[in-house]
């Protein structure tokens, strides 16, 4: 009984689940094994149509991207090509560059001379309009009635005519004095030779005598000069200096004024010589024992000042010029072009000239 028991429990359990199998939905429904298979292989045809598409795009991007790097290592090797191609570009010639040069050179001087015909152009449109003023001008003074000499007004830095004649007549006195003193102190002069080869100052009398043929020559050339007393400026020219000596007060014009200069520049010319020459004899220092010192007229021709006026400047000159020359310096002058002058200080303390306009 109890294997009949067993037996109906295992029938009804095999039942049980028999009726269970076919009511699950995997049961219901039965797909047939060929339908599943197509699905299968239309979905791998899918994927593979995806994954070929998704190739293409990144195949594409790929290219579009191989396609940049080509154009830029392209563009890259033409720049590079032709900074070769520079690098070997021969280098212009000397014979180039100095053909530059003078070509460059040419056109600046060719409008530099444009230039200058410009201005040569406006400057004769100038000239020939102040001309044709000039005339203008003339011509209407031309016009004027012309006043006799008498009632012609007098510019105030011209002297009068009369006395003009008045110094004039001074003058021409004074070149006669003068010129009458010469044959006097050449017989001083050799008279002073003897004395300086007696004491055997070698060297200063050979100044000496360089001193008195200088003297003698330039006389000589005075006295052939014709002195044109009425286009002198000298005798018209109203004085515009004036000058202390010992005391006393002395006018003159520019023309007075430049022969006092002269007579300081000749004076410390002659010092130096004489200084030199007492040097070189081992004599004393002796300014005023020279012949030089005493006469005092080298460059002097009588006209413009007094006589004793430039003896005195002269010797003035001479003191300063034979101290520098004695001691072998240059403290009141300077030497020049070969020439000795004094210092133009100096030369203004000395003469000490004031304008009196």
């Amino acid at each position: 009984m109890n294997g009949n028991y067993i037996n109906r429990i295992l029938l009804a359990v095999v039942i049980s689940g028999t009726v269970m199998g076919f009511s699950s939905p995997a049961f219901s429904q039965p797909q047939p094994r060929g339908e599943n298979k197509q699905e299968e292989k239309d979905k791998k045809q899918e994927d593979k149509k995806s994954d070929l598409k998704n190739a293409g795009v990144q195949e594409g991007q790929e290219h579009t991207k191989g396609q940049k790097d080509h154009k830029g290592v392209k563009q890259s090797a033409l720049q590079a090509a032709q900074a070769e191609k520079e690098q070997r570009k021969p280098l212009p010639s000397k014979a180039s560059q100095q053909k530059m040069q003078h070509e460059q050179s040419a056109r600046i001087q060719a409008a530099e001379k444009q230039q200058t015909a410009r201005e040569a152009a406006q400057k004769n449109v100038m000239n020939k309009q102040k001309e044709h003023h000039g005339n203008k001008n003339t011509s209407e003074n031309n016009k004027k009635p012309k006043l006799p000499a008498s009632q012609k007004p007098m510019r105030k830095d011209r002297l009068p005519q009369q006395q003009q004649q008045v110094l004039i007549k001074q003058q021409q006195q004074r070149v006669v004095l003068f010129r009458q003193n010469v044959a006097q102190r050449q017989n001083n002069s050799k008279q002073r030779g003897l004395e300086l080869k007696k004491q055997k100052r070698n060297s200063q009398y050979l100044f000496q005598q360089q001193y008195y043929e200088r003297m003698r020559l330039q006389q000589i050339s005075f006295q052939n000069s014709r002195h044109d007393y009425n286009n002198d400026p000298y005798y018209y020219t109203a004085s515009s200096y004036r000058y202390n000596r010992d005391g006393r007060y002395y006018e003159t014009n520019q023309y007075g004024a430049n022969v006092l200069r002269q007579a300081l520049n000749y004076g410390y010319q002659e010092g130096m010589r004489a200084g030199r020459a007492d040097q070189q004899d081992n004599w004393r220092y002796s300014y005023r024992d020279s012949y030089i010192y005493e006469d005092a007229n080298y460059g002097y021709n009588g006209y413009y000042v007094q006589q004793d006026d430039y003896n005195y400047y002269f010797r003035q000159g001479f003191q300063r010029g034979y101290e520098d020359g004695y001691y072998g310096r240059r403290q009141y002058g300077r030497s020049y072009n070969g020439s000795d002058s004094l210092l133009s200080t100096v030369l203004t303390i000395i003469l000490g000239l004031e304008s009196i306009r």
